[in-house]
């Protein structure tokens, strides 16, 4: 073998090793055990907090763990997660003991909600983490999971849900670009709950994801908060149809945000995807059909407080204006 023969095939040997190593620490630090104990968050047995949990459940939960045409979160697939991520199923969340989360104390489940970590101490890896969710907002969710409610009735004859199976993409992206953080505070507490501007930021912010979808950047939400461009717009997002289009200016500019909407204009966009002008909002914008009328003035009243800003939604590539009225 020539000089510059070995010399190549030493270097495509470091580059392998070097890739295998990298793969390797990426599926030990996947794989990592949390030894947090669960939280000391209960669950509300309040009529009207089970209620506003199942509204918080409907929004947050649901399409995941119940998929297209489905009302009950018995487990699917989720199909909207990026290809290089793998095979992501969401579980069953039913009541059931053995395939749902039945045996699991409400601590457990405020563990997983706050911190992303299982019943098992694995961590949730293709799980949103609600890290910042209130206590109060937390117990709303377990007191409507632990209800009589129908939806959450255990199914004994439901099949397993399978395990997601994640591509070396997606490994990589969660132990290197997205992180394993499991850290969140025992108690969060609640803004006061009314038709104000600090209510509202927190439902934009860490319920319905107004500020991450309509604020550009890859940084956390509470970057994003902090950081200029707040609900700007501009952020590129895959269409059903596999274009891109791109989120609205939600700040109260005059000609290029929401600076003519009312109200009423926001609360029938947000509830029913019918924007001001009559348009219907495209996805992925979702539908907040739960929303009631105390968030809808409190989102309302954040969106007002912010300075106006003039931006101009970017055409999406296939050929129409924005994304309409993404008044998310």
């Amino acid at each position: 073998m020539s000089t510059v023969a070995r010399a190549f095939a030493l270097v495509v040997f470091l580059v392998l090793l070097g890739a295998t190593a990298l793969v390797g620490f990426a599926v030990h630090r996947v794989n990592k055990v949390f030894d947090i104990p669960p939280s000391p968050i209960t669950r509300a047995t309040a009529p009207d907090e089970i209620a506003r949990g199942g509204r918080l459940f409907r929004t947050l939960c649901l399409d995941c763990h119940a998929g297209p045409g489905n009302t009950r979160p018995t487990g699917a697939r989720v199909t909207s997660a990026p290809s290089f991520i793998g095979e992501v199923w969401a579980p069953n969340i039913t009541a059931d003991p053995q395939n749902g989360v039945g045996a699991w104390s409400d601590g457990e489940l405020a563990r997983l909600l706050r911190n992303g970590v299982r019943r098992d101490h694995y961590y949730a890896a293709t799980m949103p983490r609600f890290g910042h969710l209130g206590d109060d907002d937390v117990a709303a969710i377990i007191g409507f999971m632990r209800s009589n409610d129908p939806a959450m009735a255990a199914t004994p004859a439901a099949a397993p849900v399978p395990q997601s199976k994640m591509a070396v993409g997606g490994i990589l992206a969660l132990a290197y670009a997205a992180g394993l953080d499991a850290s969140g505070a025992a108690h969060v507490p609640m803004p006061v709950r009314g038709p104000n501007a600090e209510y509202g930021r927190y439902l934009a912010a860490y319920v319905y994801s107004c500020v991450d979808c309509h604020t550009t950047g890859l940084g956390a939400t509470d970057e994003k908060l902090k950081g200029t461009g707040l609900l700007t717009g501009g952020a590129a997002m895959h269409g059903p149809g596999g274009g891109t289009v791109y989120s609205n200016n939600l700040t109260p500019d005059a000609e290029t945000g929401l600076g003519s909407w009312t109200a009423d204009d926001l609360t029938r966009a947000l509830q029913t995807g019918i924007a001001k002008d009559g348009r219907k909002l495209r996805a992925p914008m979702p539908l907040f059909r739960d929303l009631d009328a105390t968030e809808a003035a409190a989102i309302y009243a954040f969106l007002r407080s912010l300075p106006a800003s003039r931006s101009p939604t970017p055409r999406s590539n296939d050929g129409a204006a924005g994304a309409g009225a993404r008044a998310r």
